[in-house]
């Protein structure tokens, strides 16, 4: 079952990777903004089916 949330701007919202979630299209003459930060344990097995790929070039280092 969905449940439609509202997130007043400035709001920090934070979900688990395996949550769907959902972000209609914007229909207001103002632009919407928003920041997004997708963290794993380097030790994860990354789905190759996940919509965010980068390569090796691109990852963090230091964090082991």
């Amino acid at each position: 079952m969905a449940v439609q949330l509202e997130a007043a701007a400035g709001s920090l919202v934070c979900f688990h990777s395996v949550l769907p979630h959902y972000s209609a299209p914007n229909r207001s003459a103002v632009s919407r903004h928003a920041y997004t930060l997708h963290a794993t344990d380097g030790r994860a097995e990354y789905s190759a089916q996940n919509w965010i790929q980068c390569d090796a070039a691109l990852l963090a280092r230091g964090f082991d």
